[in-house]
C-alpha cells in the first residue's frame, strides 16, 4: 500500500514538473506568493510552523520546509513543497508523532488534514495556470 502512494506521489510530482516546463516554454507562469485562508494558516501556525521556520532549531526540519521562505523559492520548488506537504500529512507523517506525544494539541485532525491537502491543491492549480 505504501509503495503505492509513494508511487501515485511521484507520478503527481512528475505530472506537475512536467506540465511547469511545458507552461515555462508557452509563458512565464505566475511566480506569486503562496496565499492561505485563515482557517489554513491557522492549522500551519499550531502545528507547523514551531518547526518550519528561520528562527526552529531543528536543522532538518527547516532544511525540508521554511515557511518563511517558501514564497521565495522558484516555481518548480514551490510545487514540488507544496507536493510534499499534502504527502507528508495525508500519510500522517507530519507533525512527528513524538512531536504530537508531548503536545498533542498539534496533533492534526481529519478535518484539518483535508482542509491542507484541498488548500495545497488549489495552490497548484492556481500557481500551474495562466
Amino acid at each position: 500500500m505504501k509503495s503505492i502512494k509513494f508511487i501515485f506521489s511521484l507520478f503527481v510530482l512528475l505530472l506537475v514538473v512536467s506540465f511547469v516546463s511545458t507552461a515555462a516554454e508557452k509563458q512565464n507562469p505566475p511566480d506569486g506568493p503562496i496565499k492561505m485562508t485563515d482557517d489554513v494558516k491557522a492549522i500551519i501556525d499550531n502545528s507547523c510552523f514551531q518547526c518550519h521556520n528561520s528562527e526552529a532549531t531543528n536543522e532538518h526540519a527547516v532544511m525540508d520546509l521554511n515557511f518563511d521562505e517558501l514564497d521565495d523559492l522558484p516555481m518548480v520548488q514551490k510545487l514540488v513543497k507544496l507536493n510534499n506537504i499534502s504527502k507528508e500529512v495525508e500519510e500522517k507523517k507530519m507533525p512527528p508523532q513524538r512531536f504530537v506525544e508531548n503536545s498533542p494539541d498539534k496533533a492534526l485532525s481529519d478535518e484539518d488534514i483535508t482542509l491542507l491537502t484541498e488548500w495545497v491543491k488549489g495552490e497548484i492549480e492556481s500557481l500551474t495556470s495562466e
